[in-house]
């Protein structure tokens, strides 16, 4: 097998047993590195010290990491145009904070009937918010899980997009 020491210089090719040796006089273990490699790559290290500093990095990473946040605002069919201009604004808001927006529609009794109003104000919310926005495709829900939901899609805020009056700041808190 082909041996590194705690270096990382090679000491060469060698029989598991002198490298054994060298490993347990150097107070280390023999780590193989790389198993199907002709020959065998094996190194002289201290494995518990290396297990400690990788599982110190992916701590570390985990910290940096930030949960991608989604809002949900809900529409029907049958919503009045003030209304509507107040989730939108507050879908521009989330957008403008960095957050994803999720659009669902959904219909109540006889609304099932003129699904295409439905579809109608989900593509007004698109253009409306689209200056702060790109939309990414999400699946259609299954009929049996969500008979009276239609479609959601959603949003992401596009950096390139955003205008000065999608940058509205509000005073007090907002609500879906």
């Amino acid at each position: 097998m082909r041996c590194v020491d705690q270096n990382g210089n090679m000491i060469g090719i060698l029989d598991t047993r002198e490298a054994m040796k060298l490993a347990s006089q150097a107070g280390l273990d023999l780590v193989e590195i790389s198993p199907n490699a002709d020959p065998p790559v094996c190194r002289i290290m201290d494995f518990g010290k290396y297990k400690y500093q990788e599982s110190q990095k992916e701590k570390e990473a985990r910290r940096h990491q930030q949960a991608m946040v989604v809002k949900e605002t809900k529409f029907h069919a049958t919503i009045a145009d003030h209304d509507f201009m107040t989730k939108v604004g507050h879908i521009r808001e989330f957008l403008t904070k960095g957050y994803r927006v999720k659009i669902v529609l959904t219909f109540r009794g006889r609304e099932n009937a003129h699904k295409d109003v439905g579809f109608e104000v989900v593509n007004r919310v698109i253009r409306t918010a689209l200056p702060a926005s790109t939309t990414s495709p999400c699946r259609e829900p299954s009929a049996a899980k969500a008979k009276n939901t239609v479609s959601r899609k959603r949003l992401r805020r596009n950096k390139s997009r955003l205008s000065a009056s999608s940058r509205v700041k509000r005073s007090r808190p907002t609500r879906c």
